[in-house]
């Protein structure tokens, strides 16, 4: 009588237990975190005391009394619940005032209001675009407008047109304008005085020695020699035997900051001041007219240029001159930059 007596007690306090559960379960709203929470350790307790004990027939009947309280959440395997996202928050806009009308005896009248301008611009601006006082970028630098320009650069006592102008599709190009000459007759005359020059360069300042070989090329080429055509074939030959080729003026032109060689067939290209690189009308076509300038500008600077030392990298009168002797059918490169001087 006891034992059963003690067992019923127990048993009582287990379904009062059990009541008190479902009774927090089942209270709104539901499901929350807390309830959630013990409906899975409810679960889990049942299934773990399934396992490791024989259910007492009691027990059972219990537990049957109680199925049709249990919520499907204690049923079917526990989920985390989709949160929705929140919306967008909404910036306030400004907007107008409208003044209210009073209505009086003569009329309508429209009330005094400050007017408040519109801005309809969100407070988070874009790029670029002002905030209050504030830029948070600073405003670009307004492009500089081309203008043409036209001068001359004197080198070997012969003045040199320069004619920077807008090309066919609007790119500035840089044009040098030198004495038309024939070719073959220059050609001539460096073979005439070739084996001279090699022995004294200075037979160049020998004015009757220049002018009999160039009435000489004249005379073959049947064309008339003239004191103009003298001076200009002088300073075509002083150009290419003592200065700098076909870049000669462009290295005594105070405007422009470098000079760039990329190799054959390809316009020369140069800084130009205030407006950066640009095309100029000087085109290496020859291999051998390229490498004489950098073997002699590799000379000048007391260095050599050949297949062991193909790269030249050196300082010369202000000028910063950097070149690769080309190899294996690429051509070679030069790039030469002024000493940038400021105007005072």
């Amino acid at each position: 009588m006891s034992t059963k007596f003690i067992f019923d007690r127990v048993q009582k306090e287990r379904e009062e237990t059990i009541e008190e559960i479902f009774r927090q379960v089942r209270k709104d709203p539901f499901p929350d975190p807390k309830t959630t929470i013990l409906a899975n350790f409810v679960e889990a307790m049942f299934q773990v005391h399934q396992k490791k004990h024989k259910p007492l027939k009691q027990e059972e009947d219990v537990s049957s009394k109680f199925e049709h309280m249990r919520h499907p959440i204690m049923i079917s395997k526990i989920r985390p619940l989709p949160i929705a996202p929140k919306p967008p928050a909404q910036m306030p806009q400004l907007t107008a005032v409208v003044a209210p009308v009073m209505i009086t005896s003569k009329g309508p009248v429209k009330e005094v209001v400050p007017e408040v301008p519109v801005n309809n611009k969100p407070l988070t601006p874009k790029l670029g675009e002002p905030f209050g006082e504030i830029d948070l970028l600073p405003p670009a630098a307004a492009p500089i407008e081309f203008q043409p320009q036209r001068y001359i650069v004197s080198t070997f006592d012969t003045n040199v047109g320069i004619d920077v102008k807008e090309d066919e599709v609007g790119n500035p190009i840089y044009n040098l304008q030198e004495p038309l000459i024939k070719q073959e007759i220059l050609l001539l005359i460096k073979e005439y005085i070739r084996k001279d020059f090699e022995k004294d360069f200075q037979v160049l300042d020998n004015a009757d020695y220049i002018n009999k070989k160039i009435e000489k090329a004249c005379k073959k080429e049947d064309v008339e020699c003239t004191p103009e055509i003298i001076k200009d074939f002088i300073y075509y030959l002083k150009r290419d035997l003592l200065g700098f080729r076909k870049i000669d003026p462009i290295m005594y032109d105070k405007k422009v900051n470098a000079i760039y060689v990329d190799g054959l067939n390809k316009p020369v290209l140069i800084d130009f001041k205030g407006y950066g690189k640009m095309k100029t009308n000087l085109i290496f076509t020859e291999t051998k007219d390229l490498n004489v300038l950098l073997a002699r500008l590799a000379k000048a600077t007391g260095n050599t240029l050949s297949e062991e030392t193909p790269i030249l990298d050196a300082d010369f009168e202000g000028y910063r001159v950097q070149a690769i002797l080309g190899m294996g059918g690429a051509s070679s490169k030069l790039v030469i930059k002024k000493e940038v001087i400021k105007d005072e």
